[in-house]
């Protein structure tokens, strides 16, 4: 059987079809577990209108973050594989079966696939040009964006990610931390097959992500990490500079005896920019 988790916070106009998308799964051994975060818009009574179905289940919790919705329904889940999707994002008919296939074929504890991204009601493909099979470095494939474990388009074995858990401190990046940890002792296995549709359309889950210090890029370790997971982090850290203009003298600080990881990520993604904006445009031009 097949979790599926949902944490849910005022998704009033998305969640039924999120939720919709799980019932016609041509997969049919599945549970469907919704964590409502402490809604107030009408977004539960939306979800309790689909538990006729005895394999959904509502649960209501006060507001405490996506992350505690989604340890709550990781520590509830009684399938043995488990994947969690946002409330605004939807899955595709045959993700679950195929999500499962691959994990049992390369015998793996982690399945991903590629995805759509929909905004403002289109959908283009967020394409990953790989060959189905076992990423041999999962850092090195991060960094280059080979791949990417994207919530509502990985499949994970129950027994593995019962081990973890989301760190409840943070609002944004929670998701990254608990990856990394994974992703540095465990295979993947990815499918070019498109499985789920991430939507930009609906504002963010739970908490407004503005405050630096609940931002895993403001509690990132370098210390002890391969190369490639370094370079991965100095990645995340450069983003980390763009999007918090006010906190890069901290940043600095905080990263002071890392900045060689930094700046080399920044340098050889600027290269990696040119060489696929060069690959590109050559297509266009055959």
């Amino acid at each position: 059987m097949v979790s599926v988790i949902i944490p849910l916070y005022n998704k009033y106009l998305a969640i039924g079809r999120t939720i919709e998308s799980v019932i016609v799964q041509t997969y049919k051994d599945w549970e469907l577990l919704i964590i409502d975060d402490g809604s107030n818009d009408g977004s539960g009574q939306v979800a309790e209108q689909y538990t006729f179905d005895e394999r959904i289940h509502y649960i209501y919790k006060s507001n405490g973050g996506v992350s505690s919705a989604r340890n709550m329904g990781i520590q509830m889940a009684k399938g043995e594989w488990l994947l969690y999707i946002d409330a605004d994002d939807y899955l595709l008919p045959n993700a679950l079966e195929t999500l499962l296939n691959l994990a049992e074929k390369f015998e793996v504890s982690i399945a991903a696939s590629n995805f759509y991204v929909e905004f403002e009601g289109k959908k283009r493909r967020c394409l990953y040009n790989v060959s189905e099979g076992v990423v041999l470095n999962n850092f090195r494939s991060l960094f280059f964006n080979s791949f990417d474990i994207r919530a509502g388009a990985t499949l994970y074995k129950s027994s593995l990610i019962k081990q973890y858990k989301f760190d409840e401190t943070l609002i944004r990046y929670e998701d990254a931390k608990l990856e990394f940890d994974i992703l540095r002792n465990h295979k993947v296995a990815i499918t070019p097959q498109f499985t789920m549709v991430y939507t930009k359309d609906y504002a963010g889950l739970s908490k407004p992500a503005s405050d630096f210090s609940k931002d895993y890029i403001s509690c990132m370790s370098f210390e002890g990490k391969p190369f490639w997971e370094k370079m991965k982090l100095g990645s995340l850290a450069n983003y980390g500079l763009d999007i918090y203009p006010n906190n890069r003298s901290e940043i600095k600080a905080i990263y002071s005896n890392d900045l060689k990881w930094i700046y080399l990520s920044a340098k050889i993604g600027f290269f990696v920019y040119l060489f696929n904006k060069c690959c590109n445009l050559l297509h266009k031009l055959k």
